[in-house]
């Protein structure tokens, strides 16, 4: 009896310098979005990084837990920094970059109502885009 085995295919090099430059394009998105959360840390207890502050002017307390935030059309991993230890009465640290509870990206959510008004239902591309939301 013969068997029929598909020969391996090498991959396409254009295929493997579009997923590369997509790779670079992500992690610099990545390493950028954290670099706007700690300069927004910065702003907010009004030094950088290692510096004395005044009396009770609140300190960095790591990281909250990595989430997926949707840049375009694809996603990257960011930590947001915690703040601890403000004075009583004071606002807590709320990142403007990063809205609690927003999965999914303006864009995203702007293809979706466009979707829905041109007939789609939710049915129709729900297990398509089911791991973004």
């Amino acid at each position: 009896m013969a068997r029929y085995h598909a020969r391996p295919t090498a991959p396409d090099a254009g295929a493997v310098v579009t997923d590369t430059l997509e790779s670079i394009a992500r992690e610099g998105a990545r390493r950028m979005l954290e670099r706007m959360l700690a300069e927004e840390v910065d702003v907010f207890l009004g030094r950088p990084r290692y510096a004395k502050g005044g009396a009770a002017t609140g300190y960095r307390n790591g990281y909250g837990r990595q989430r997926e935030v949707g840049i375009g059309t694809w996603s990257v991993p960011v930590r947001s920094p915690r703040v601890s230890d403000l004075p009583p009465g004071s606002e807590p640290f709320e990142s403007s970059l990063l809205q609690p509870r927003r999965y999914l990206s303006q864009e995203t959510q702007r293809l979706f109502a466009r979707l829905y008004l041109e007939g789609l239902s939710s049915g129709d591309f729900e297990p398509a885009f089911r791991g973004l939301m």
